[in-house]
């Protein structure tokens, strides 16, 4: 029993320090003071409206323009194509500077498109998991409602004597694993 309290203490402490850290690292994200005092909050609740209100091309075309990646590439991109241009106009094209340049820009294009090619496959996966979890969701709920109902059918068979305390704990653990799931589903 000491070996194990003392194992459950260390285990505990690990924990709250890991706790502590995820904290320090969340609050440095958004900007944060770095106290380690973060509280999160509980999630939103999900409308049927904003999963009605998903528009592939439209939130595709939204995250592009939001996405840190993509500027930086086209950026890249860009500076490339100034750089090969001056060097095309200074008519230079048998030295090693114009070759360069060309070489950097078509470098510098290709990274643009699989930066395009990497977010736009990684936005549907994303997209296409919404509508997933969503199932998963439901069918959490469903199974719920279902547990809650075995729950109350077996409550009112132990207080008329025809099942064991155990066997109510039983439904009891079920209807748990089932909320359980729910909040799983919920995240």
């Amino acid at each position: 029993v000491k070996n194990g309290k003392a194992q459950l203490q260390s285990s505990l402490s690990t924990l709250e320090m890991n706790l502590r850290r995820c904290k320090l690292q969340m609050q440095t994200m958004i900007g944060a003071g770095l106290n380690g005092a973060l509280v999160l909050g509980p999630l939103p609740e999900l409308a049927q409206g904003l999963f009605d209100s998903m528009d592939y091309k439209q939130d595709l075309a939204d995250a592009k323009m939001r996405s840190y990646d993509l500027f930086a590439a086209k950026k890249k991109l860009d500076e490339a194509s100034d750089t090969f241009d001056d060097a095309n106009a200074a008519d230079a094209r048998p030295t090693y500077g114009y070759r360069t340049a060309r070489h950097t820009y078509e470098s510098a294009k290709y990274e643009y498109q699989m930066s395009v090619q990497t977010f736009e496959m990684n936005f549907r996966s994303a997209f296409d998991s919404v509508k997933d979890y969503r199932q998963v969701l439901n069918s959490a709920l469903t199974s719920l409602s279902y547990q809650e109902s075995s729950y109350a059918s077996m409550e009112m068979k132990y207080r008329q004597g025809t099942i064991s305390h155990n066997a109510l704990l039983d439904a009891e653990d079920d209807l748990a694993e089932a909320k359980d799931a729910v909040a799983t589903a919920r995240r």
